[in-house]
């Protein structure tokens, strides 16, 4: 294993050892927003749509929560299947993007352990928040446009920033702006 995806694998178990760490931590559900946006996306799972209609929330983390809930079926479950996916991807594109800018392994891992012990990454682990969509999305582009930036506009990274940039426009009105 070369030391980029050792430092990834480092900042990647920093993530697991904190969500495991606080994995005990009753906060699940606590506020009405949460559990509104988690009845939606079990809505959702029963009758599919594409846009939202007579809600403010934007759909895209409906989706992702409601397809997860017509599989597995249990709340705490899904969320934290839904949120460690985005927790995982947050950290590999704050690693990425770290090692991108200054092509050292060690700011990378500390790049990737500062992003995965951040308080709203440690608390997206528990609650269906659309930032668990929106963060990693937001990353992705920024590590694409980045990316074409040194590599003289190569188009696969120039794609790769709008889909990541179009997925986050899914659940957040903040991301419309990218």
């Amino acid at each position: 294993m070369d030391g980029a995806r050792a430092g990834l694998a480092v900042a990647l178990a920093v993530a697991a050892g904190a969500a495991l760490l606080f994995s005990g931590v009753p906060v699940f559900l606590v506020g009405g927003a949460e559990y509104v946006r988690y009845r939606m996306s079990m809505e959702w799972a029963a009758a599919p749509y594409f846009a939202t209609h007579d809600h403010v929330w934007l759909g895209g983390h409906f989706y992702l929560l409601g397809s997860l809930h017509a599989l597995v079926g249990r709340p705490e479950t899904v969320v934290r299947i839904a949120s460690g996916i985005g927790a995982v991807r947050t950290v590999a594109r704050s690693y990425r993007i770290a090692l991108l800018l200054w092509r050292d392994v060690a700011a990378a891992v500390i790049a990737g352990v500062f992003a995965s012990a951040h308080w709203v990454m440690l608390w997206l682990w528990f609650n269906p928040w659309s930032e668990a969509i929106a963060l990693p999305s937001l990353l992705g582009a920024a590590y694409g446009f980045l990316r074409a930036q040194e590599d003289d506009g190569d188009d696969r990274a120039v794609l790769l920033a709008a889909v990541a940039a179009g997925i986050g426009t899914t659940p957040r009105y903040e991301c419309w702006y990218v």
